[in-house]
């Protein structure tokens, strides 16, 4: 895996253990224990979700738009809080901080000023759903460390230096065919 310099094979280890120390806190505060069986459950079900929002991404590559960005950016904020289970049954690169609901002011100036807004490489764009989590069932400490190696993995706006993530705009520049690129910083 080639990883940036600040998501070293140490850095996912630590991630791990933080997962681990979460995972002992909720099950005192819920005495409900997570097992192998419930986290693999719960990896595959968000994992859907994220099949499901690449789905409609894929949709916003055609050349005539079947939704517009601003409702395409409200499925993704959606689903943030949506039930998973619910949300996996349907089915301009924007680049920067995540646009949390009500936040659709830039989506609506792009498409009622002519233009269209074709993807979001946000938290609540494509970085929400690019990357699974390893679905290979094993034990709770494998499996947090499959969860772990998926979310050091992303391309977060924050982290710097990130040279990963320019790589990820222009590809996804090439992949939807966009004319410009919006930078949003929050």
């Amino acid at each position: 895996m080639d990883l940036p310099q600040m998501k070293r094979e140490k850095d996912i280890k630590a991630w791990a253990e933080e997962i681990r120390i979460f995972r002992g806190v909720v099950e005192e505060m819920t005495g409900n224990q997570v097992t192998a069986e419930s986290l693999h459950n719960a990896i595959v079900l968000i994992n859907n979700k994220r099949r499901a929002l690449s789905r409609l991404y894929d949709l916003r590559k055609n050349e005539k738009l079947p939704i517009s960005g601003k409702d395409a950016l409200l499925i993704s904020q959606i689903a943030f809080y949506d039930d998973p289970t619910r949300f996996t049954k349907a089915d301009a690169c924007l680049t920067g901080t995540p646009l949390a609901i009500p936040n659709w002011k830039l989506h609506n100036l792009v498409e009622t000023s002519g233009g269209a807004v074709v993807c979001e490489e946000m938290c609540t764009g494509t970085r929400y759903f690019e990357r699974l989590v390893d679905e290979a069932e094993g034990t709770v400490d494998e499996q947090i460390d499959h969860l772990a190696e998926r979310y050091m993995g992303i391309n977060c706006a924050c982290f710097t230096p990130n040279s990963a993530r320019i790589g990820d705009i222009i590809r996804l520049a090439k992949e939807y065919k966009v004319d410009g690129i919006i930078d949003v910083n929050l």
